[in-house]
């Protein structure tokens, strides 16, 4: 299941992908928000946006739906994208991706805990701690049960 929640004033995005595969509809929503993120941020003129990923399931985005957002997020211009996986392996093969793609405007960085991640996009962005937790409880909430102090579900 993926569930989302956004801000469409600071671009702020929360995605969580709680179980189950990474559906073709999953990528289309994905793909269909980050248009309309690429729409805002060419009209604001932002200098960033703000992802935060967390991906609680061991189903991935297999190639041609990576390969469709990568496509779609090209507009966005530079963009904070925090991952969160508990797998520590997973974890491992992010970052060593990061350090071979050099990109710094897409580069994500890799967390344990969504509070790892959403301190590191507070130092990068300058918003404060309730502008990601007010969007990751409300993405929370679309897949039931509570928020654990990880920030993933109980």
């Amino acid at each position: 299941m993926l569930t989302d929640a956004h801000d469409s004033e600071k671009l702020i995005s929360v995605w969580i992908h709680a179980s189950g595969r990474f559906t073709d509809d999953d990528a289309r929503r994905m793909v269909a928000v980050l248009h309309e993120t690429g729409t805002v941020f060419a009209r604001k003129k932002e200098s960033f946006s703000s992802w935060v990923i967390i991906v609680e399931s061991d189903q991935f985005p297999d190639a041609k739906q990576r390969q469709q957002m990568a496509i779609a997020s090209r507009p966005l211009g530079r963009a904070y994208l925090a991952v969160v996986n508990r797998s520590m392996l997973v974890r491992g093969v992010l970052t060593a991706m990061r350090w071979i793609n050099r990109k710094e405007e897409y580069a994500p960085r890799v967390f344990a805990t969504y509070e790892e991640a959403r301190a590191w996009l507070v130092a990068e962005t300058g918003y404060p701690p309730a502008a990601f937790d007010v969007l990751h409880a409300e993405a929370r909430s679309k897949i039931g049960g509570t928020i654990e102090p990880s920030g993933h579900r109980a």
